[in-house]
Order: C-alpha cells, then structure tokens, then sequence
C-alpha cells in the first residue's frame, strides 16, 4: 500500500518540483538510478534509513541554534499529529496520514487548554502571501477541487520496502 505524492512547480525558492529535480540531477551523476530503487539514499548509494535522517537532522539543528538532544525520530511524527490535532483534522484521517493502525496516534498529539501558541502571531513569507492570493482568487470560481493543474510530477510511496521505500 503507498500515498501519491503530487508535486507542482512553483514559482518561488521554496519549489518542491525543483529541490526534487536537483537532487535528481546530482544523484544522477553519482550513482546510478533505476526505476526499483529508493528515492533517497545515502552517500553509499543504499536507501536513506532512518539513523542516517536522524543524525543529519540533528546535526542541521545544532547549526541553526537548537538544542539536539531535544529532539528524536518522533519529533517529526507527534509535530505532525498535534498540528493536524490542533488543525482540528478528523481522527480517521490523521490515522490515515501517519499510517497507524491502531489509536496509537493520540498519544502523539501534544495539546493543552493553557496552550497559547495557536493563538500567536505568524508571519508569513511573501512566496506564501501569493499562494494565499492565488486561494483567494481561484476557490470563489471552482465547484471542483482547486487545483494547479495537472502535477509535474507524481511520487508513490510504498513503506514496505527498503530504507524509508519512497519510490519515483
């Protein structure tokens, strides 16, 4: 069982297409890419596991000013689920993002009465301030799903196999 993907080109720094489209090209040049083989990998060529991520995640934040060792692989997971939980996301779908079989999830979800946090003030970048007036603009004239066309590209997810099993 996988979870498509869907990646739109975007006209800003922060483009998913063209992050992808470049690690492709580097990787590329590196080792070489069959169809079957993990989309990420290490600098070995094996499929990313999940100590490789970790430690490099770790790494990237000691840089940026925090503290490692406070964060772990459920970092990411119970981030996720408490702002999906926050989000006020339906149950059954945060199971179904975090692909867990079990009401498990709910001890991921970090929320408190006192938590002001949701109420604090973000600022946001002006790639977002477009996307959010390209909403605004396009949501009023669609009975359908809103979308930017069709993806540029599309990933399949499939957990099953090796390393983190994502797939191009």
């Amino acid at each position: 069982m996988g979870v498509d993907i869907q990646l739109h080109k975007l006209n800003h720094d922060s483009c998913p297409f063209k992050a992808l489209h470049d690690y492709l090209i580097v990787r590329k040049t590196m080792f070489k890419f069959q169809n079957n083989s993990a989309l990420f990998i290490d600098e070995s060529g094996k499929a990313l596991e999940r100590e490789f991520f970790i430690s490099k995640l770790k790494h990237l934040l000691g840089i940026c000013g925090y503290n490692p060792q406070s964060f772990n692989g459920h970092s990411i997971r119970i981030g996720a689920a408490t702002t999906a939980g926050k989000s006020n996301i339906e149950d059954h779908l945060i199971k179904t993002l975090g692909r867990w079989n079990s009401d498990s999830y709910c001890r991921y979800i970090r929320t408190s009465k006192n938590d002001e946090s949701i109420n604090a003030v973000m600022r946001l970048s002006s790639a977002a301030l477009q996307d959010i007036d390209w909403w605004c603009v396009n949501i009023s004239n669609s009975s359908a799903p809103v979308q930017r066309g069709s993806p540029s590209i599309t990933l399949t997810t499939d957990a099953s196999l090796v390393g983190w099993g994502q797939n191009a």
